[in-house]
Order: structure tokens, then sequence, then C-alpha cells
């Protein structure tokens, strides 16, 4: 295997079919970077722009951490609307 690729959709009292999102992770930026220990992924969270949303998560070699920010909502300092609770990881696929 060379990496994994996260698929995420949008959210909003449960998954929906829209919206896809993919997060491609070598598997050398892992083993490269072991003190990393996170990554961000930024996602537009609708069509219209109105926010963004951006996950944090921790990549392990058996599993995948999320983080608390990752369902929150508001106005950053900037005035920049998010919205990570909008999305969702679906699956997860080895490549």
């Amino acid at each position: 295997q060379n990496g994994i690729i996260l698929v995420w959709s949008y959210y909003d009292n449960g998954a929906k079919d829209w919206s896809w999102n993919f997060t491609v992770i070598p598997k050398a930026f892992i083993a490269d970077n072991p003190s990393v220990g996170g990554m961000s992924t930024f996602m537009v969270s609708n069509a219209t722009f109105g926010s963004v949303a951006v996950k944090y998560f921790y990549i392990h070699d058996d599993k995948i951490i999320g983080n608390d920010n990752n369902k929150a909502s508001g106005t950053g300092a900037s005035a920049i609307k998010y919205a990570n609770n909008k999305f969702v990881l679906r699956w997860v696929y080895g490549f």
C-alpha cells in the first residue's frame, strides 16, 4: 500500500450523498514525519462557498483519531465563517 484516501461528505442530521471531498495521504509522508502527529484538510462546506470546514486528525499506523475542533462552527478572527461540523468521514481506502 502507498497510502490512504479519506472520503468525506456533507453532514446535516446525518451523512448526505453530496459535496464529496477526498484527502490523499501518502504513506511516505507519515513514515518520514512521525513527529508531525496531525494533519488538516480544508473543504468547502457548501456549493455557495458560504463557509469552509477544517478537519484536524491524527494518523497512526493502525488508527485515525479525530479532534474536538472537528465539530466547531462560527466565525474566525479574519471574519471567515467555518462549519467544521458539516462534513463527516465516510470511508477510508488504501491505495
